[in-house]
């Protein structure tokens, strides 16, 4: 009987703290807080991610293979094998699809289904210059063993398309669309135009749109391998596809809207890929 009495006592004391009560029910509630956390997460993204890293590591497996095996070109099928066009071929979707995820997660970030929308502008720089940090301080070493030459690769590129996106994030979602498309599907027509190492815009052109060396003398060259003019495009067109992948989009639709753009991707490449 007195032990009731005490659980009694015990349980009123409870309900009338509410600091007591609200640790109860947050202690409850915490599993269900992180099965929502896991379920947030969309899986065709993970996969597509997961995809590409494992196309990409084939990739550095055959460039490091081939290292002391050169081969003129592994895209000319008159010179080289199917395996090793196939290998190569595969690779050339990894950096755009990393791109245009990039761009997607960011819209994701900013519109996350649990809470008020916020802006993503923060959460794009620290990413974006800790990737410009590792291609520099971590990549460049772990590849080449030295710094003779400073290469300025795919992880800058990625970095740097952060830092765009996310000087332009308050740009209306229209505007955003058509400047990306106009960078991804009109930036060729920019081939002719050309600077001079001497000339004035060449450091900037050569970070943009034409790969080459940003200091070809002294103890330390950088070249640019990557222009990243590109890959702005590609990131604020894949910040613009951020909708798509919704939680309030009905999934029927989604599937309807992601079968069109693939269907117009491979139509565009059919006409225009060359």
């Amino acid at each position: 009987m007195s032990s009731n009495i005490s659980r009694s006592k015990n349980s009123s004391n409870i309900n009338a703290d509410p600091a007591l009560s609200a640790n109860r029910v947050c202690k409850e509630s915490t599993p269900a807080i992180s099965n929502s956390l896991i379920k947030s997460r969309i899986n065709s993204i993970d996969m597509m991610r997961g995809a590409v890293m494992i196309i990409m590591l084939l990739d550095h497996v055959r460039e490091r293979f081939f290292l002391y095996m050169q081969v003129s070109d592994p895209m000319d099928l008159s010179t080289t094998s199917w395996g090793l066009f196939l290998s190569r071929f595969a690779a050339h979707f990894c950096a755009p699809v990393f791109v245009f995820l990039t761009g997607i997660s960011a819209w994701l970030y900013a519109n996350r289904s649990h809470g008020q929308p916020r802006s993503a502008r923060a959460f794009l720089i620290k990413r974006g210059l800790f990737l410009i940090g590792l291609e520099i301080l971590v990549i460049n070493i772990s590849w080449m063993g030295n710094y003779h030459t400073l290469w300025l690769q795919v992880i800058w590129v990625i970095g740097l398309s952060m830092l765009t996106l996310a000087a332009l994030i308050n740009l209306p979602r229209p505007w955003m669309a058509l400047l990306g498309g106009a960078i991804v599907f009109g930036h060729n027509l920019l081939t002719p135009i050309g600077f001079q190492p001497n000339e004035w815009a060449y450091g900037l052109w050569t970070i943009l749109h034409d790969r080459g060396y940003l200091v070809s003398e002294g103890a330390l060259k950088i070249k640019v391998s990557y222009p990243a003019l590109p890959w702005m495009g590609v990131i604020l067109l894949g910040y613009v596809a951020g909708p798509i992948f919704s939680d309030k989009l009905d999934a029927s639709v989604r599937q309807q809207k992601l079968l069109l753009l693939g269907v117009a991707v491979l139509h565009f490449l059919y006409c225009f890929g060359g």
